[in-house]
């Protein structure tokens, strides 16, 4: 089908943007694949307004600025601000304790204050974290205290305030919590209070039985293309994840909210203000968004990822600047976050590409040799072909753009990477920076990568007792399955990988330093899978074959 993108650039100013974001977009979202829904504004005046790709697959219908998408954890400044509306009307009081609201629900709820809920700090256990939460996306609906319940006999992950865990159960428990005081369901009070103070005009519970203009339909890769995803019961998700919207609707909303239409200045800028925990340290995260920076712009930000969609919205209070992009598949490269970061940079001038300069050939030889990293994996750095190479232990090579003096940008991405060099000028360390992160120094330590280790040969339909789906994490799940004689595993919202198998129960994937060990149950299947990587060790349950 031809032709199945639409783009509108609003204004005769953006042409830089209208092509460096059509030239991005088409790659990322070809027109007979699911597709994504981009907006861009700055100081209240919209630059792009854009639909990529399909909405619907087997009908071949096109995505339009108008198409409708699950918006998954974006769902949590809704639910939050929901939250505040009902604080400043003296209906909730956030140093109340879950008890006080919902006595006996919890076995430690006396010293869960309601705003370690908003900002991830209560300790509470997640139950997406749960292998029976799986179970529940095909259930009937649940009343948003059962979802809770989900996790009421497990013991606290730990004491409040005292980390930061995202934790989906707390956002359930706010969704109770909303109805309790509203006397109202959270859909009927998000939709008759929350969403007509902004003027949203395409946002809604996304019930599954309910016919919604312009919605799209969400896909999964698989090893022969995309399939429809995975059935959800939206009440699972509830306040934690089950609206959907559209990329107008979402820059309306945060336009409302700076507006001061739904909910004072002061609960705004409690909201996008990062909590701290016990001892003092910045979680940077506020009450349903993120607090992070861009080249030192501060920007409040929130990614959703849910069954079919991914999606991410940013907000630059400074510069007024709104960026949303929903997707409806579960996975692909690039993702919603270095799109809408790459659209961000392209508005306020400081954009993801910078001009390739010269390097004389003979130079690029300085920077050649093995970067150490996080848990024993490294950084191979090499000349091919008169362009520097770099690639992580196990995995593809990426080039290398030269964007200054010793500093080079990777293709297709915000990272760069700058090599330091020692008092005899010799590099001896490279400085990686991600543009939103704190930069990272990772030091030289060998001229040529160590030799691989050897596959281990598995016996034939060994794997079989190991491939499945584990839950390793909120709205994270790992699968595994064979394909000839490769063994492969695809976590959440990321492109598949290939592991190396080292022994019948242990795999290694070289590129991200992570080592997978698989527990065999008394059928001999495989019944858990451990993750080590980075020096952290997570176990996962298996949740389905």
């Amino acid at each position: 089908m031809k032709n199945t993108y639409l783009l509108l650039f609003l204004l005769a100013g953006a042409g830089p943007l209208a092509a460096q974001t059509d030239a991005a977009f088409r790659t990322a979202f070809p027109a007979d694949a699911p597709g994504a829904s981009v907006i861009a504004a700055i100081d209240g005046q919209v630059k792009l307004h854009a639909g990529f790709g399909l909405a619907d697959l087997e009908h071949q219908v096109a995505v339009r600025p108008e198409t409708v998408f699950r918006i998954g954890s974006i769902t949590k400044q809704f639910t939050a601000v929901a939250v505040l509306k009902l604080v400043e009307e003296g209906k909730i009081d956030l140093d109340k304790t879950v008890e006080d609201y919902f006595p006996g629900l919890l076995p430690y709820g006396n010293t869960i204050a309601i705003h370690r809920l908003l900002d991830h700090t209560s300790g509470i256990p997640s139950y997406t974290n749960q292998g029976s939460f799986m179970a529940g996306m095909r259930g009937e609906w649940a009343d948003p205290l059962d979802v809770v319940r989900l996790t009421t006999q497990m013991p606290a992950e730990f004491a409040p305030g005292e980390r930061w865990n995202y934790n989906n159960t707390g956002y359930v428990l706010l969704g109770a919590l909303i109805e309790k005081a509203s006397g109202m369901r959270y859909q009927v009070y998000m939709e008759r209070v929350i969403f007509p103070l902004a003027g949203l005009k395409e946002t809604w519970y996304g019930d599954e039985s309910r016919l919604i203009p312009n919605r799209a339909q969400g896909y999964k890769p698989s090893e022969n293309g995309f399939l429809n995803s995975d059935f959800i019961d939206m009440d699972y998700p509830h306040a934690a994840g089950a609206l959907v919207s559209t990329v107008a609707d979402l820059h309306r909303w945060h336009q409302a909210l700076v507006d001061g239409r739904v909910i004072s200045a002061a609960s705004l800028r409690r909201a996008w203000t990062a909590t701290t925990l016990n001892d003092g340290s910045s979680t940077n995260y506020g009450y349903g968004w993120q607090i992070s920076n861009f080249d030192g712009i501060t920007v409040i930000e929130h990614g959703g990822g849910i069954n079919g969609f991914v999606t991410h919205a940013l907000w630059v209070p400074d510069r007024k600047a709104f960026v949303a992009v929903l997707t409806n598949r579960e996975g692909g490269d690039p993702d919603p976050s270095y799109l809408a970061f790459r659209v961000l940079g392209d508005l306020v001038g400081r954009p993801v590409d910078a001009p390739v300069v010269a390097v004389p050939a003979a130079k690029l030889n300085d920077y050649s040799g093995v970067y150490a990293l996080e848990g024993g994996a490294y950084r191979h750095i090499y000349v091919e072909n008169g362009v520097l190479m770099s690639r992580r232990s196990g995995s593809s090579a990426f080039g290398l753009q030269p964007i200054g003096n010793d500093t080079f940008q990777y293709e297709g991405s915000l990272s760069r990477v700058t090599f330091l060099r020692g008092a005899d000028g010799r590099v001896n360390a490279m400085e990686f920076d991600t543009r939103r992160a704190p930069k990272t120094r990772h030091a030289r330590t060998a001229d040529a990568p160590p030799a691989e280790a050897a596959e281990f040969a598995l016996p034939d339909g060994h794997f079989a007792k190991l491939a499945g789906s584990y839950q390793l994490a909120p709205n994270f799940v790992l699968r595994f399955w064979q394909d000839g004689d490769a063994y492969w595993t695809q976590a959440t919202n990321q492109p598949p990988i290939r592991m190396k198998a080292v022994s019948e129960t242990r795999f290694v994937i070289e590129q991200v330093g992570a080592q997978l060990d698989f527990r065999l149950g008394a059928d001999g299947k495989a019944d858990q899978v451990t993750l080590t990587q980075g020096g952290r060790t997570m176990p996962a349950p298996r949740v389905s074959d």
